[in-house]
């Protein structure tokens, strides 16, 4: 299997190219990355191969299957300059087409503008968390575009968050986005579903396992669950313990050592008294604390 590598700063990211037919694939390799600030670069090798006619790059802000805009096509290029590539995420394929019509497509490539990108806030503001505990934090996400409310200005902090909202949400915070929906992870996730992109990657970096091989996206995530997947996705050690991290948090139990190494990093305190609460339903403030200050480690 060949390997796409794009790179965020210190980020980098390995996506695995899935192409729809071995027997006609023409690599090329492409790589992505940012050369400076606000500018995506995306080159490629010369194809091995003499039957090649002719390669195309596609680019999409709204869907993971980017067919909205053919940014190059032919057969002499070998890298492309991106002087647009937009807030938040943005999609690029590269696709190889043979003289016998056959098309080979790489693995869509999800491009998350990294920290030294100059952006523009998608919402300039939220009307609902001034004087809020975790304004500061909220704040942070919506600077990045990792959060934008509900359309009309509002944030909600106190409203739980499901499944799918809290995965897309930690992913977006540490600038990873999604690939081509594989919605054969799981038997509750389809196509055309908003959040199949990128829970598609998180399966495949194994951030998220599901429940019984089941997503339940719509189902409310569970403060727990939320610190497991975001150490996970900082890929950290977590070392046994033998003592409790909080009065309500056992040792049998499967999340103990994931809440005391969060606990160790300062990504959560607890709800006072010597509590955490882990099997209660995080919150979108609770939610957007961990992954603002799992996100700055």
């Amino acid at each position: 299997m060949k390997k796409i590598i794009i790179f965020f700063l210190v980020f980098s990211l390995l996506i695995p190219t899935a192409f729809a037919n071995d027997e006609d694939v023409i690599p090329v390799d492409a790589d992505a990355r940012f050369p400076s600030t606000g500018v995506l670069e995306i080159d490629w090798e010369d194809p091995e191969e003499t039957d090649l006619d002719y390669f195309e790059l596609f680019k999409s802000r709204e869907s993971s299957t980017p067919r909205d805009e053919s940014l190059i096509r032919g057969t002499n290029a070998r890298d492309y300059i991106d002087e647009d590539p937009g807030h938040g995420v943005t999609y690029y394929q590269m696709c190889t087409y043979t003289i016998l019509d056959t098309e080979a497509c790489d693995d869509v490539i999800a491009v998350f503008a990294p920290w030294n990108t100059v952006l523009e806030p998608i919402v300039d503001e939220f009307l609902d968390i001034e004087g809020h505990w975790a304004f500061n934090h909220i704040e942070k996400l919506r600077v990045m575009n990792v959060v934008q409310g509900d359309g009309e200005g509002f944030f909600e902090p106190n409203r739980n968050v499901n499944r799918a909202e809290a995965i897309k949400i930690m992913m977006l915070a540490f600038h990873i986005g999604g690939v081509s929906c594989h919605s054969e992870y799981f038997p509750d996730m389809v196509v055309g579903d908003w959040f199949c992109d990128v829970v598609s990657k998180a399966y495949q970096d194994g951030y998220v396992e599901g429940d019984d091989g089941q997503l339940f996206p719509r189902r409310d995530l569970t403060r727990a669950e939320a610190v497991k997947i975001v150490l996970s996705i900082l890929d950290t050690e977590i070392p046994e313990i033998t003592e409790k991290p909080f009065d309500d948090v056992e040792l049998e139990t499967w999340y103990a050592k994931y809440i005391a190494r969060a606990q160790e990093l300062n990504i959560v305190q607890g709800v006072g008294d010597g509590l955490f609460e882990p099997n209660r339903s995080i919150t979108r403030a609770e939610l957007s604390k961990i992954a603002a200050e799992a996100a700055n480690l």
